[in-house]
């Protein structure tokens, strides 16, 4: 019997910027290119947006290439967690984006990717630097824009 390789990696941030502005940015699907320098495109497939099994396509930029990926919702929970699955070349990948409130103007946003295949050696087609710094990257755009657009209304 083949064993399962699995991987899980995790960024967090604390955002300067209530738990309420960071959600609404977040769930934009469609305004993520204006503040995520990584994805080029991201649309949704059909109407059924952030419920469970609602489909959406983003396409991330990797080094010099665009990799599409087409997702399904797998949990929304209101202010709390929002998590989607794809399966690429036999490779079942889950990403979560959790967001906790540590007081009324700060937030810490968590991603988390757990990767997992019965054959493929994982780290060979999804390089745990290249995942963590385009994590990394994710989470400093979403800083970045809530915190201007926060100093931004309080001006």
């Amino acid at each position: 019997m083949l064993s399962v390789k699995n991987l899980t990696l995790e960024e967090s941030i604390y955002i300067n910027s209530p738990i309420s502005r960071i959600w609404t940015i977040f769930t934009q699907l469609e305004s993520w290119p204006t503040w995520n320098s990584i994805c080029t495109d991201s649309h949704w497939l059909g109407e059924q947006e952030w419920k469970d099994q609602g489909q959406f396509i983003f396409n991330l930029e990797m080094g010099s290439f665009k990799i599409p990926f087409t997702v399904k919702v797998a949990e929304y929970s209101y202010h709390h967690k929002i998590a989607w699955e794809s399966n690429k070349i036999s490779i079942t990948g889950r990403r979560e984006f959790i967001f906790e409130k540590i007081d009324s103007s700060t937030t810490l946003v968590t991603d988390r990717k757990l990767f997992s295949s019965s054959f493929l050696p994982i780290k060979l087609f999804y390089p745990t630097w290249v995942i963590k710094n385009m994590s990394k990257q994710w989470l400093d755009n979403l800083k970045s824009y809530a915190e201007n657009q926060e100093a931004h209304y309080c001006n």
